[in-house]
């Protein structure tokens, strides 16, 4: 196989992707956790063979968004407060909350609400471990179950209104 006709591996770990070249088949590798974490004792909770097509393309959606890697990174790495979060990752506490919500609809954070030592009441953001492989035939598969309307067949529905 010539170098232009080469496939491109893109795997993505603690939120920063870099690109390998593979022979094999396109492969989307996602693996975010802190150095100190252990499958196996925690468990993975959201794997490729639980999720529907409609599923996975929510996961993918919350993850192409750069700011939203860097909050998933973050929480990968430690729990925090939202606050503490918004300054580590410098963005306000409004956009970080809209990127909060789009991941933990999709599954990919989860939250507590706690409350401090002096009475006020904090929600804390973590990682739900997740593991995706992607494989052209995972995706043959994924799509069989797919139920949201394309942007055009949606388009076709309200003109058939």
């Amino acid at each position: 196989m010539g170098r232009s006709e080469r496939r491109t591996l893109t795997s993505v770990t603690c939120g920063f992707p870099s690109r390998l070249h593979t022979d094999q088949a396109i492969w989307l590798n996602a693996f975010l956790a802190p150095a100190n974490f252990s499958w196996q004792e925690k468990g993975v909770r959201m794997n490729l063979s639980d999720l529907t097509g409609d599923e996975l393309t929510k996961v993918l959606a919350a993850l192409s968004n750069p700011h939203r890697l860097r909050v998933v990174a973050a929480v990968a790495r430690e729990r925090n407060y939202v606050s503490r979060l918004a300054r580590d990752l410098r963005i306000s506490r409004a956009l970080l909350q809209v990127h909060l919500r789009k991941l933990e609809s999709a599954g990919l954070v989860s939250s507590t609400l706690e409350v401090s030592e002096d009475g006020k009441a904090m929600k804390y953001y973590e990682v739900v471990p997740f593991a995706l492989n992607l494989t052209p035939g995972s995706v043959i598969a994924l799509a069989e179950t797919i139920t949201i309307a394309t942007d055009e067949e949606a388009g076709q529905a309200k003109g058939e209104r």
